[in-house]
């Protein structure tokens, strides 16, 4: 009997000498945290038998989860207008009718520094879709305020100090570069360059039956919203010299963005006396971000919050109602500005 449990345990020790000189041979590859785990699959050599779905989960104490930011969502639809008076800032909401717009805000935040900092403020309801934010004493400058509601969406406006304006990532927003006479107006042809810094101007990409397109830049310091120029939107593009189709022309303009930063777009619009209604479109993407009907009762600041998603942007502006008489008059744009919010 003694002969036998030495015989085992001689044969115990070959076998465990034998398994220690076949080392794995293989790596972890594609391994991501997630929630505490490595997820991430086994290459193994072609001797071994280890599924290449397998996964390693390490004790969670030695794995810390990097913290994520919560990503905020642009309300659609509706804007916020706010004004600094003291040490507060009156806010008020308002839908793309003009009417105001029903709004229940969480948390109020002072979006300043640099770089941009979401920094949380105390705020009070005012009235109906208004309220007022406190403002820091040390905030200095241009800043914005944002409104978030339990859903995590947000509604937000920069006030702007003129003497230290944010950036605007827009190249020539007044459209000051194009040089017209005061009192005329003149005709563009950008060609669709995808060199051309500031704007360009390209044909519609669906049932458009012409080939050149145009931008009608006008002149005149007492009709512009801002500066002396601005354009009109229902310029035709031509079937050839001289002559036009039934499609508008698009003007466009590619900007820098940080993906996962939250950009306020910001531009004047009005319609000519001569046209009872129309509509303007501002697309980010080719994604309608702005679709306003516009009456002629003079400029109206429009506002929008979208999300970057790429390193580059491309924002466009069309007329998208023809009338009998857009022809020769119709929707006009001027001020345009895009600001970085940052990420919260």
């Amino acid at each position: 009997m003694k002969m036998k449990n030495m015989f085992f345990v001689i044969a115990l020790l070959v076998h465990l000498s034998s398994c220690s000189e076949n080392k794995m041979e293989g790596e972890i590859k594609g391994g991501a945290i997630k929630g505490g785990a490595i997820e991430g699959q086994v290459e193994a050599s072609a001797d071994k038998n280890i599924a290449n779905d397998t996964e390693i989960e390490p004790p969670h104490s030695l794995v810390e989860t990097p913290p994520t930011a919560s990503m905020p969502v642009p309300v659609a639809g509706a804007f916020l207008t706010c004004t600094k008076v003291e040490a507060q800032s009156d806010c008020y909401a308002t839908g793309s009718n003009g009417k105001p717009y029903f709004f229940v805000p969480k948390n109020a935040f002072i979006i300043a520094g640099s770089p941009l900092q979401w920094s949380k403020t105390p705020f009070i309801v005012a009235g109906d879709s208004s309220w007022k934010v406190e403002v820091p004493q040390n905030t200095t400058g241009s800043f914005a305020v944002a409104l978030e509601n339990d859903k995590g969406e947000v509604i937000s406006d920069w006030i702007i100090d003129e003497s230290a304006k944010p950036v605007n990532t827009i190249t020539d927003g007044g459209f000051e570069s194009y040089n017209v006479a005061v009192g005329t107006f003149a005709f563009f042809s950008q060609n669709d360059k995808v060199d051309q810094t500031g704007w360009n101007s390209k044909i519609p990409a669906s049932g458009a039956t012409c080939d050149r397109d145009q931008i009608e830049v006008h002149s005149d310091p007492n009709k512009a919203s801002e500066g002396s120029n601005w354009v009109q939107l229902n310029s035709s593009c031509l079937i050839s010299i001289g002559v036009p189709s039934g499609n508008n022309t698009i003007i466009y303009q590619r900007f820098p963005t940080v993906p996962g930063h939250l950009y306020e777009l910001k531009f004047a619009t009005a319609l000519n006396a001569q046209v009872p209604s129309s509509t303007i479109g501002a697309l980010v993407n080719d994604a309608i971000l702005v679709q306003a009907e516009l009456t002629p009762t003079g400029w109206t600041t429009l506002k929008a919050l979208f999300i970057a998603k790429n390193e580059t942007t491309e924002i466009q502006f069309q007329e998208l109602k023809l009338t009998t008489n857009s022809r020769l008059h119709g929707v006009v744009l001027d001020d345009v500005a895009i600001y970085d919010l940052g990420a919260k």
